[in-house]
């Protein structure tokens, strides 16, 4: 009987090691008023289905030109063989990914994806939004049903803000009370001349709070003790198309250090994990992460 092949698995494991000064290249969201920032080990990844299918392409292509060794023992018909191999076994275990498991009947079975939409709206806030107003927009009338407030009841009301104000940039947060009502955190600026009665009248459905916001707070819009009051298949946010999407900028251990004293930030947080790669002959590790976080 044949051994079964082991397919290797990657874990993470926390770590102590955070010098960042170790990493081979720093990739950090730089906002206004803070910095998020990743100090990798080794650059090179694992890379994507994308990036294999690319790279399958390119040596098609240039398969005459590049049929000798491009890599230490490795000719351009050797690499292409890995890259099929890859390439089957990434869809095949898309194709499983999944199946035997019921499926997600609100947000709080798949904490994953809020975490990762979570992030995402954190940093649409901390690049957009470093000055902006924050409306609480109520209900007179307890709302419960979720699809009404997405579907119907807020985008009529931002179209009617936006025939006012054509240039208003926002982002919304849709949040249920303990008793499941919904109301809406929406930042927003440029609608200069907006008081707060006004925005109630256009809202139309009950009471607004209007206040000052930090965009320091914007990872605690989205309450993680309330995922079970939304469905799997409903949105946690909506923005308008004119918000600006934040890029990581890589720095050099030496330009990162620089660039965080220039800009006067303190770290207020860090934690490390190594990656490693387990397969027959037991953990190989595979790259380090440190993850710092500033504030002026």
């Amino acid at each position: 009987m044949k051994n079964k092949k082991v397919v290797p698995v990657y874990i993470t494991k926390p770590s102590d090691d955070v010098d960042l000064s170790k990493c081979a290249v720093i990739k950090a969201h730089c906002f206004a008023d803070s910095i998020e920032a990743t100090g990798i080990s080794y650059k090179s990844h694992v890379k994507t289905l994308k990036e294999l299918e690319a790279e399958k392409l390119y040596i098609q292509k240039h398969f005459d030109n590049l049929n000798i060794e491009i890599r230490k023992g490795l000719t351009a018909k050797d690499r292409l063989k890995q890259i099929n191999h890859e390439i089957l076994e990434r869809k095949k275990k898309y194709r499983n990914c999944g199946k035997g498991k019921g499926k997600s009947k609100t947000k709080a079975d798949n904490i994953k994806s809020v975490n990762r939409s979570k992030k995402k709206m954190t940093r649409l806030v901390k690049k957009n939004f470093p000055f902006a107003l924050c409306a609480t927009m109520t209900y007179e009338q307890p709302e419960f049903d979720l699809k009404k407030v997405q579907q119907k009841d807020f985008p009529r009301f931002i179209d009617r803000l936006r025939y006012r104000f054509p240039s208003i940039v926002y982002l919304a947060v849709y949040e249920p009370h303990e008793n499941g009502n919904w109301h809406i955190h929406m930042i927003y600026r440029n609608v200069k001349g907006l008081s707060r009665e006004n925005l109630e009248k256009i809202w139309g459905h009950g009471f607004c709070y209007v206040e000052e916001f930090n965009s320091l707070a914007a990872a605690y819009l989205i309450k993680s003790d309330k995922l079970e009051y939304y469905p799997s298949n409903a949105r946690l946010y909506s923005a308008s198309k004119n918000l600006q999407t934040s890029q990581p900028n890589e720095f050099t251990p030496e330009g990162f250090e620089k660039y965080v004293e220039k800009r006067n930030m303190k770290c207020v947080s860090t934690e490390a994990r190594t990656l490693y790669k387990v397969g027959a002959d037991g953990e190989k590790r595979v790259n380090h992460f440190i993850f710092k976080n500033y504030q002026k």
